[in-house]
C-alpha cells in the first residue's frame, strides 16, 4: 500500500469513527433531552373497572362509556378483594404478552382512542434479571397495543413501602428508555398515616420518620418522568393521612391534604409534570379493617367531594389524575356509585376550571 493509499484509508477511518462519535453523542442527548409537558387540562386515567363490568369481556363498550365519560388513559387493574386472599377476575393477561394486536382489548382501546398505562412490575419483576432487548415484554406489548395507545409505564408501586430501592427504580426507568425513550414512566409514592403499625402494635408517626421518608422520595425523582402520590382521605377517620407541611399530630380535612400532596409534588419534582391518584370507592371495599379502624358504614365519596378533588387536583397543578378503587366495585350499591362517578366526570369536562 502506497502512502497515498495509506493516507485515504486512514482518512475514511477518521471519518468513520467521527461518524460513530458524534451519532452516539446524538442518541445519548435525545435519551437525556426528552421532556413532558405540563398540561394545563389533566388526563383522566382510571385504574380499573367494576367486577361485574369487567365480567362482561365487553371491551368496546367499557372503553366507550370511558371514553364517553372523558377518561383518557386506563391502567389494568382487576383486583377486586384484598382480604382475606387477594382475587382478580385474571382480565390482566388480556393487557401484558403474550398478546396479539387484534386482540378484542387493544382494538377497543384503539378504536376509543384510550390510552393504556402499562403495568411496569407486572413486566419486570423487581427481583428479576432483565430480559434480552429480543424478548423484553414491553417491545412486545408496543407491537400488540400500537405505540400511539401506550400513555406510559408504571414503575414500581409506593416503592419505599414495597421495599423497593432506588437502584431497581433505576433499572426498569433505563430498560423502558432503551425500548422506547419517548414513553414516559410513572411513578407513584404513598402518603403518611398518622400511625405505625409494628409487630401488632401502633403508636403515633414521629416527626423524624416524616423527614425521612420524604428526603428518601427525592432519590427516585430522577428514575420517573411524572412523579405522583396517592391520597384516599374519606374519611379522614380511617384514612388518617398527614400532610408533608403540618404537625405530625395533625389530621387535616381530606382536600387539604390533597392540595398539601400536590404542593410537595410541585416544590420537589424538578419542575417534570406530576400526578395525583384520587379516591373511587369506599374503605369498606377493602376489608373490615383499615389502619386498626373499623371501615364499617364507610361512605363513598360523595358528588361534591368527587368534585372537589378534581378542582384540587386543577388548581394543584396536576397533569394526570388517576382514580383508584374501581375494581372492588361489586356490590348494587358500589354499581351506583360507579355511575355516579362516570357522570361527575362528565360534568367536569364542560366546567371552566
Amino acid at each position: 500500500m502506497n502512502q497515498k493509499t495509506l493516507g485515504i484509508v486512514l482518512a475514511v477511518a477518521i471519518i468513520v469513527l467521527l461518524i460513530t462519535f458524534f451519532s452516539i453523542v446524538i442518541l445519548h442527548d435525545n435519551f437525556r433531552s426528552v421532556k413532558f409537558p405540563h398540561l394545563s387540562t389533566p388526563i383522566m386515567i382510571v385504574a380499573g373497572i367494576p367486577k361485574t363490568v369487567a365480567e362482561t369481556n365487553d371491551y368496546d363498550t367499557i372503553f366507550r362509556e370511558l371514553k364517553e365519560a372523558g377518561v383518557e388513559g386506563f391502567f389494568p387493574l382487576f383486583l377486586y378483594e384484598e382480604t382475606p386472599v387477594p382475587q382478580s377476575t385474571g382480565h390482566e393477561r388480556d393487557f401484558v404478552p403474550p398478546c396479539r394486536s387484534d386482540s378484542p382489548a387493544f382494538k377497543a382501546m384503539r378504536m376509543n382512542n384510550v390510552k393504556y398505562i402499562v403495568p411496569g412490575e407486572i413486566l419486570y419483576a423487581s427481583n428479576d434479571d432483565l430480559p434480552t432487548i429480543t424478548e423484553d415484554p414491553l417491545r412486545h406489548l408496543i407491537n400488540c397495543a400500537g405505540r400511539k395507545a401506550i400513555l406510559g409505564v408504571l414503575s414500581y408501586d409506593e416503592p419505599i413501602f414495597n421495599s423497593i430501592t432506588p437502584e431497581q427504580a433505576e433499572k426498569l426507568y433505563r430498560r423502558v428508555k432503551e425500548i422506547d425513550s419517548t414513553i414516559p414512566v410513572f411513578l407513584v409514592n404513598a402518603p403518611l398515616p398518622a400511625t405505625i403499625t409494628e409487630n401488632n402494635t401502633t403508636r403515633p408517626i414521629t416527626v423524624e420518620e416524616v423527614s425521612w421518608y420524604f428526603s428518601e422520595i427525592r432519590r427516585y425523582t430522577k428514575y420517573a418522568d411524572i412523579m405522583g402520590f396517592d391520597v384516599y382521605p374519606i374519611p379522614q377517620r380511617i384514612a388518617q393521612t398527614i400532610s408533608p407541611y403540618r404537625p405530625v399530630d395533625e389530621i387535616a380535612d381530606g382536600q387539604v391534604v390533597i392540595a398539601d400532596y400536590l404542593r410537595w409534588l410541585k416544590e420537589n419534582s424538578g419542575n417534570k409534570p406530576y400526578f395525583i391518584t384520587l379516591q373511587a370507592f369506599s374503605y369498606k371495599n377493602l376489608g373490615p379493617v383499615w389502619l386498626n379502624n373499623s371501615t364499617d358504614g364507610a361512605p363513598w365519596p360523595t358528588t361534591p367531594e368527587l368534585q372537589e378533588m378534581i378542582t384540587v387536583a386543577k388548581r394543584g397543578g396536576a397533569s394526570y389524575i388517576v382514580w383508584f378503587g374501581p375494581s372492588y366495585l361489586k356490590t348494587a350499591e358500589d354499581e351506583l356509585f360507579w355511575q355516579k362517578f362516570l357522570g361527575v366526570l362528565r360534568d367536569s369536562r364542560v366546567k371552566v376550571n
